[in-house]
């Protein structure tokens, strides 16, 4: 589990945020793996359960019903000392590397994504996606107490789009590809378990979205200023641009007002003519 923590990290594929899967998802898939193989049992299992004499009391003991799920599971220490599972001989001295690479093996070759969800509950491949309410397109991993056929039920792998599922898909074939190579060679080896975490375009977003290289003014436009010079709008910078049009559009406004001040400045004029001529005429 640590190795795999470790190996999340650094390819940064542990957060739900990230829109890939969250480290408690990793866990589930980790113990669901050793649940396959037989090297852990389910200690959720109502076979086992039953040789150990615990029945869920859904009334009495409130661990047994938390929210109304049925939470009610087996301790390792019971089923180690009333020895009702053992370990397989041919698991028993098995070494680390070879657990580590088998999980990347199963999961990038093996495990049926398409037709089936991952259930530590289960312990096996046997919950199929058809009958599941949350189906995630990739990766579907049933929470072990908000369960499927639960009131809340709850897939740890919904967090994980497009974009993550196939970031987690390609790491963990890279991982397989590389611990296969690793463990196969004759030679020692004392480099990684894992290639180096490659550089990955994060997801296209609004922050980080590619500024488009598409240009307002394409063809050349050109205009004549107050001193009939002709501008090329194509060939000045933004800022200069601005400047000039600026300067152009209040010339056009200027313009335009002048001969209509002059205009009311006439008929002004003309009006106080005829008011001087009326008081003229009063007085004689």
């Amino acid at each position: 589990m640590i190795a795999v923590k470790q190996w999340t990290k650094e390819y940064k594929i542990n957060s739900a945020k990230e829109k890939c899967i969250s480290s408690y998802s990793w866990m589930n898939l980790v113990v669901f793996y050793l649940q396959c193989i037989g090297f852990l049992p389910n200690l959720q299992s109502p076979a086992l359960m039953k040789a150990a004499g615990l029945m869920p009391d859904n009334e009495s003991n409130y661990w047994h019903c938390v929210n109304n799920l049925n939470t009610c599971t087996l301790k390792w220490d019971e089923v180690r000392k009333r020895e009702l599972w053992e370990i397989p001989s041919e698991l028993d001295d098995l070494p680390s590397s070879l657990l580590l690479y088998g999980f990347f093996e199963f999961y990038s070759l093996r495990f049926p994504y398409g037709t089936h969800a991952v259930s530590i509950k289960r312990g096996n491949i046997s919950l199929s996606k058809l009958s599941t309410r949350k189906i995630n397109a990739f990766l579907s991993i049933e929470d072990p107490f908000e369960t499927y056929d639960s009131h809340c039920p709850h897939d740890l792998g919904t967090p994980a789009n497009a974009y993550g599922s196939t970031k987690i898909r390609n790491c963990l074939r890279d991982a397989e590809e590389h611990l296969r190579m690793v463990l196969c060679s004759t030679k020692t080896h004392e480099g990684r378990l894992w290639p180096e975490p490659p550089f990955v375009e994060p997801e296209p977003s609004r922050n980080n979205a590619r500024k488009s290289s598409f240009k307002r003014f394409e063809r050349p436009i050109s205009f004549a200023n107050n001193n009939c010079d002709y501008i090329n709008v194509a060939q000045d910078s933004p800022a200069t641009h601005t400047t000039k049009s600026n300067k152009s559009n209040h010339n056009r406004q200027k313009r335009y007002q002048q001969p209509q001040m002059s205009k009311r400045r006439g008929m002004r004029k003309a009006q106080n003519e005829k008011d001087k001529a009326k008081k003229v005429s009063n007085r004689c």
